[in-house]
């Protein structure tokens, strides 16, 4: 049986992504919430949020108007 490869474009690929790491931000401040010396999960944590939502907010399509929102909340999220 052949292995079949399907082609995923950049945009699903980003979302795909950003929700996995927002996932996984979510789950390390969960872990991280029960321990009182886990200070530095959270600082992992916040990093995969917000590449997450850099993630996420990339491929969006928008209005022209929003465009420089969108723009300035990337490289804010970066």
């Amino acid at each position: 049986m052949p292995i079949v490869v399907l082609p995923i474009d950049i945009p699903t690929l980003a979302l795909s992504r950003g929700l996995v790491q927002m996932m996984l931000g979510g789950l390390l401040l969960y872990l991280g919430s029960r321990d009182e010396a886990a200070g530095a999960a959270r600082f992992w944590a916040l990093g995969f949020l917000l590449n997450g939502l850099s993630l996420f907010i990339f491929p969006l399509q928008i209005p022209q108007a929003w465009e420089q929102t969108r723009t300035v909340l990337n490289h804010l999220t970066l």
